[in-house]
Order: C-alpha cells, then structure tokens, then sequence
C-alpha cells in the first residue's frame, strides 16, 4: 500500500510541476490538499508499524 502511496504522490508532484502554470488557484490548492492527505496517511502508517 505504502509504494502505491509514494508512485501516487511522486505523479502528483510531477503533475502539479508540469501543469503549476495552467492550474487555477483551486485546482492547484486541491491537488497540493491531496498531497498532504497522502503524507499524513503514509505517517501514520509508519508510526503504528514503529509502536508495534
């Protein structure tokens, strides 16, 4: 789950990149909102197999 996590945000990121001057300003915030979700879920991950 996490590597469809990482391949999921590096495409993202390439995305917003690549596409940052065409995005309006809700789109681009949306996008970065993804983004963030994504790494919150993929800390949590992390921190309850480190607890274990």
């Amino acid at each position: 789950m996490v590597s469809g996590h990482k391949f999921i945000r590096g495409y993202m990121r390439d995305l917003i990149d690549e596409q940052v001057k065409h995005l309006s300003a809700g789109e681009y915030e949306d996008y970065r909102t993804f983004l963030r979700r994504i790494e919150e879920q993929e800390k949590k991950n992390k921190d309850k197999k480190k607890n274990k």
